[in-house]
C-alpha cells in the first residue's frame, strides 16, 4: 500500500521518469519536498538486507553514502566528521581543558564511554530483543567502526 501510493504520487508529480534509473532516497526526498509535500519518519526501522556481510562491503556502502551526502549537501564534507565520536570527543576535551582546565584524557575517556553506552542502549531499542553478539564483540565492532570513520570519510572524499 505505502510504496504503491508513493509511486502514484511520483507519477502525479511527473518526476518518476527522472528517477527511473537510479532511485536514490535523497534525490527522491528532495523532489518530493520541492513539490511541497511533507515527509514523515516511520516509527519502525527499515530492515536492510545487505547481502554479503563483510568488512569491505560495509566500507564500500558507507563510502557510497558519504559520496552521495557530499554531492547532495556539500557542507556536510565539513560538518559530518565532527559529528563522529572520536573527533567530537577530542574537540570537546580540548575545549573543556581550555575553558575549565579539566583533564582532557579523563574527559575524552568519559565521552567515549558515554557514547558507547548510548549506542549499546540504542541498538537494544532498535533490535527490540536479544542481540546476536555479546558486549565484548559489540565493543570490538564499535571501536572498529568509530576509529575507522575518519579514514572512511577521507577515503570517500579523496576517491570520487
Amino acid at each position: 500500500q505505502g510504496m504503491s501510493a508513493l509511486m502514484r504520487r511520483l507519477l502525479d508529480m511527473q518526476v518518476y521518469s527522472s528517477f527511473w534509473c537510479y532511485l536514490r532516497r535523497f534525490f527522491l526526498a528532495k523532489a518530493i519536498l520541492d513539490q511541497n509535500y511533507k515527509l514523515a519518519i516511520s516509527t519502525q526501522p527499515a530492515a536492510q538486507n545487505s547481502g554479503n556481510a563483510s568488512v569491505s562491503n560495509f566500507q564500500n556502502r558507507i563510502s557510497r553514502w558519504i559520496k552521495l551526502r557530499s554531492a547532495m549537501v556539500p557542507h556536510t564534507a565539513l560538518l559530518e566528521p565532527i559529528s563522529e565520536c572520536m573527533l567530537s570527543g577530542a574537540l570537546a576535551a580540548f575545549s573543556s581543558y581550555i575553558l575549565f582546565k579539566t583533564d582532557p584524557i579523563c574527559f575524552y575517556l568519559v565521552h567515549v564511554l558515554v557514547w558507547f553506552i548510548c549506542d549499546w542502549i540504542l541498538i537494544h531499542i532498535v533490535q527490540n530483543g536479544n542481540l546476536p553478539f555479546n558486549k565484548f564483540e559489540f565493543l570490538v565492532m564499535w571501536m572498529f567502526r568509530e576509529c575507522g570513520a575518519p579514514y572512511l570519510f577521507l577515503h570517500a572524499l579523496l576517491n570520487p
